[in-house]
């Protein structure tokens, strides 16, 4: 689904409401600040979306690793979302405002809700069946995600607890968000197809193979960071105590498993043993997403409805599709 674009920016302001509207959009509320902008919350035709300011002038003058400047972490968020077909549990780009004679650029996106750590089976600290239901179902949702940017060649390379968003009207949706430290999956013969050399997002999230300095296989460090997420969110904390980014690194470095807390009574048994497997700390052990689904629901089709038997056969299919055509993802 490709988002609409445009070079052409109206902003005005109602003098009998004092209502502020960019363009189509009103705004209704200021919902934070990221790492390169302001995020906002606006109204059209009775939906929500959230928009995104970057100032381009600033970030073009960011240096940042692994980019040219800032702006080309933008840029790249845009491309990729922009390159997807829709998907439930993905962040969906319907906008992109860019004029040439203003140094802001606009990034409207679908609103995907709250932070999934914020509902009340998480935040009040619940044991048992409740919280364990819930986290079951957000990770069934996250994982049929991750493996369908697998699919399409893509790793989001900064997935955390704080890039799950839910909403829960009309129905329950886990989506993710963020895709600023995402990659283009690059193929050549002879070699892994998944291989990334990028340094990996954010530290505490970061798996044992990113921290040996070398290239490593960007879809299963997605797999133990979408693990370390459902650990926060379960236990309350993460499963490594340092606190500087040096330590965490070194911690994480030196891991030779990860040992999960008691769960507390009524816990899910599929939930403990997809955690376990989503934090094995060698990536050939590691689950992949489509394992990720088997574990958790006893299914071999975890991905129904999408035309494919497992996410495993999908993140195959990639490869087979790349090295067999002799393409090459950009």
């Amino acid at each position: 689904m490709t988002a609409i674009r445009t070079s052409v920016l109206v902003k005005r302001k109602d003098p009998e409401t004092g209502e502020k509207w960019l363009n189509g959009y009103k705004k209704v509320a200021r919902l934070g600040e990221g790492t390169f902008g302001k995020v906002s919350l606006y109204s059209s035709n009775k939906r929500l979306y959230a928009i995104k300011v970057v100032n381009k002038a600033v970030l073009r003058k960011k240096h940042v690793t692994g980019a040219p400047s800032a702006l080309a972490l933008v840029e790249r968020e845009i491309e990729v979302l922009d390159s997807l077909p829709r998907h439930p549990n993905l962040a969906t780009l319907v906008e992109v405002i860019d004029d040439p004679s203003s140094d802001k650029l606009y990034i409207c996106l679908e609103h995907a809700g709250c932070r999934v750590g914020s509902l009340p089976p998480l935040r009040h600290g619940e044991d048992g069946a409740a919280r364990d239901e819930l986290l079951s179902e957000v990770l069934a949702q996250a994982a049929r995600g991750v493996g369908f940017l697998h699919r399409h060649g893509v790793v989001h390379g900064d997935l955390k607890a704080d890039h799950l968003l839910c909403e829960e009207d009309p129905t329950f949706r886990v989506r993710i968000v963020d895709f600023g430290s995402s990659s283009r999956l690059r193929v050549a013969e002879g070699q892994r197809w998944d291989l990334v050399s990028k340094s990996p997002g954010t530290p505490a999230y970061t798996a044992p193979e990113c921290c040996e300095g070398g290239a490593y296989g960007g879809t299963k460090a997605d797999v133990w960071a979408l693990g370390v997420s459902l650990y926060l969110l379960r236990y309350g904390g993460f499963p490594f105590s340092s606190t500087t980014a040096c330590d965490v690194y070194e911690e994480i470095r030196a891991c030779r498993g990860v040992e999960l807390p008691p769960p507390g009574p009524n816990a899910s048994e599929n939930l403990t043993r997809a955690l376990q497997g989503m934090l094995q700390t060698s990536p050939d052990d590691r689950l992949t997403a489509g394992g990720i689904l088997e574990t958790l629901l006893g299914e071999t089709d975890g991905l129904k409805g999408l035309g494919s038997a497992s996410v495993d056969e999908i993140e195959a299919s990639y490869a087979r599709e790349v090295l067999g055509g002799g393409r090459r993802a950009v």
